[in-house]
């Protein structure tokens, strides 16, 4: 299973160099809709509630695909990268843990689409963290944007708690705070080290992290379920995690081949593309009420407006130069 998935990785960035990047964003597109769409039938319709496990066996599988890529290098190499980068490898790790473990748990009672749109958050997150650890504010057209963004969350959210799972929604919040704090992290060390070696040396210390949770919430359920439905277990965990892992490798690769401000573009897409599949193929629509639909068509604004008044930076900086 290993080498085909990497026989497929190796045909995807063929394709993303012949294609312009075109067909990397499409099947990026097709694989992000898959998994949260599969992520969401196996922990909130199918019954297999366990969230952390999930996530540890999505890790446990990464860092075996990346097993024979480590081995190519020597112990003693492996051992002093890790002597100088170990903080920022523990952060990526404890964060990529709260992020996936989180938001896999708020899926169990939120509905879909009201997670993507808590999920849209992200460049407020971001914009704080910019604030207080790069001392870099936002523009005026940025902040604009944000608290439009904002507006519209807190709108959709706050219907969604009083018809929902208040702890559910709680749950997606801090993941999506724990998903910005990755990026950030994980931005630090990309540029020390490539994506294989990042997820080589962080999927051990999520996995580590999410132990204690899965002994004590989830290990003797999951023991049941695996008595009674093994097939559906087996399933269920193998197909989410091998989408998982080429979901992973293509969106590094779309990272690189398209840069961050493409990406955020293919971000509004994907929300808007999988708020959409929801209500087809989960029949999520129902759920929405007349107040939760306008709150996530304002942030949908809000985010186009912000992805918007970042792409004009790179403009502005390009005319200085020249």
């Amino acid at each position: 299973m290993a080498k085909n998935i990497r026989r497929l990785s190796e045909h995807i960035e063929a394709l993303a160099k012949n294609s312009n990047g075109v067909v990397l964003v499409v099947i990026f597109l097709i694989l992000n809709s898959s998994l949260n769409i599969m992520n969401k039938f196996a922990l909130g319709h199918h019954g297999f509630r366990f969230p952390v496990l999930l996530t540890m066996f999505h890790m446990a599988f990464g860092f075996t695909l990346q097993l024979p890529y480590a081995l190519q290098y020597t112990f003693s190499s492996h051992i002093n990268l890790l002597r100088s980068q170990w903080p920022l490898f523990f952060a990526v790790g404890t964060s990529l843990a709260a992020s996936i473990a989180l938001g896999n748990s708020s899926l169990v009672s939120v509905s879909l689409s009201l997670a993507q749109i808590i999920k849209a958050t992200l460049p407020i997150f971001a914009c704080t963290l910019s604030i207080f650890v790069e001392r870099k504010l936002p523009s005026r057209k940025e902040a604009f944007s944000l608290i439009i963004l904002a507006i519209g969350v807190s709108i959709a959210v706050w219907q969604g708690a009083i018809s929902g799972s208040p702890l559910g929604i709680a749950m997606c919040i801090a993941a999506t705070g724990s998903n910005a704090l990755m990026a950030a992290f994980s931005g630090k060390i990309l540029k020390k080290v490539g994506t294989g070696k990042l997820t080589f040396f962080t999927a051990p210390v999520a996995a580590f992290c999410l132990v204690p949770f899965a002994l004590k919430y989830e290990i003797i359920a999951f023991h049941e379920y695996c008595r009674i439905n093994p097939t559906s277990a087996a399933l269920i965990i193998a197909s989410t995690s091998c989408l998982a892992a080429i979901y992973n490798y293509v969106y590094a690769l779309m990272i690189k081949n398209l840069g961050a401000v493409a990406c955020s573009v293919i971000g509004e897409v994907k929300i808007v593309s999988l708020v959409a599949l929801s209500g087809i193929v989960l029949k999520e629509a129902k759920q929405f009420t007349a107040t939760q639909l306008v709150g996530c068509g304002i942030a949908l604004v809000g985010l186009v407006l912000y992805s918007s008044a970042k792409r004009e930076v790179p403009r502005k900086s390009k005319k200085k130069k020249k």
